[in-house]
C-alpha cells in the first residue's frame, strides 16, 4: 500500500493509521506513509500545510502519529510467513 496517510496528529488519526499498519501486516503486506516534512507542497488543501506533516511548524515532532507508525518489521525471512 502507498501513498496513504496525510493524517493530523489526532488521537483519531493515529487510531486510523493503526488500523491500516495492522492490516498490512495481517495480510503481509508493506507500506509506506506520505509525506515526511511540509516544504510548501501544492498538493495539499490542509491548512495549516504542517497538519499532514510530521513536524509542527516550531520542528517538533508529532507524536501520536510517529507512534502509531512505529511497529517492527522484517527485512527478510526464510519459507513461508505465519503470524
Amino acid at each position: 500500500m502507498t501513498e496513504y496517510g496525510a493524517l493530523s496528529n489526532s488521537v483519531k488519526s493515529a487510531k486510523e493509521v493503526t488500523i491500516l499498519t495492522d492490516l498490512m501486516q495481517q495480510y503481509f503486506r508493506s507500506w509506506t506513509y506520505w509525506q515526511f516534512k511540509y516544504y510548501n507542497d501544492i498538493t495539499t488543501m490542509a491548512n495549516p500545510g504542517t497538519t499532514e506533516s510530521f513536524y509542527n511548524a516550531d520542528g517538533s515532532l508529532q507524536e501520536n502519529k510517529v507512534r502509531a507508525l512505529s511497529r517492527p518489521y522484517a527485512y527478510s525471512i526464510c519459507g513461508d510467513p505465519v503470524e
